[in-house]
């Protein structure tokens, strides 16, 4: 039987993604697990000082590496790629001059950063959220159905 996840619980744990460790959903318990990368390479290495590496995290890390096929990776904040999600939200927009705007942000260095102070600047910051919430809920909706992984809207 598959497994059932709730939607915003697996659009959080993506939402928290970053390059240094993968959320993973257990299909035998509905656990979702977010493991730092350093965690894997712990424990492949039991001779390697963990450091500050918590043993919990660990202790997923082995439980992923020996059941593989009991785990499957959320999408990665690559598959997610927010930057997309930021020019769809700007081609939705209905405003010419905010969408110029908002394209001269995203260009260069640092385009996270001035398209947030653009999208406050604008007065469209809750906009941006909500259409962000969505796109994330959509992938995620999306990654289920691929999976076999049933899920319950919020």
């Amino acid at each position: 039987m598959p497994i059932t996840v709730k939607l915003k619980e697996l659009v959080q744990e993506m939402d928290w993604s970053s390059d240094e460790s993968t959320s993973w959903l257990d299909l035998k318990t509905g656990e979702l697990l977010c493991v730092p990368e350093e965690a894997f390479r712990v424990a492949q290495e039991p001779h390697q000082q963990p450091g500050l590496m918590e043993d919990e995290f660990v202790e997923w890390a082995k439980r992923i590496l020996e059941d593989e096929a009991g785990y499957l990776p959320l999408p990665s904040r690559w598959e997610i790629n927010e930057y997309q999600i930021m020019e769809e939200f700007i081609d939705s927009l209905p405003d010419e001059t905010v969408r110029n705007v908002l394209y001269r942000a995203i260009r260069g260095k640092g385009a996270f950063r001035m398209f947030k102070d653009r999208i406050c600047d604008l007065e469209i910051r809750q906009d941006w959220f909500d259409y962000r919430d969505r796109a994330f809920r959509k992938i995620a909706a999306d990654w289920c159905e691929v999976n076999g992984v049933l899920f319950l809207e919020d």
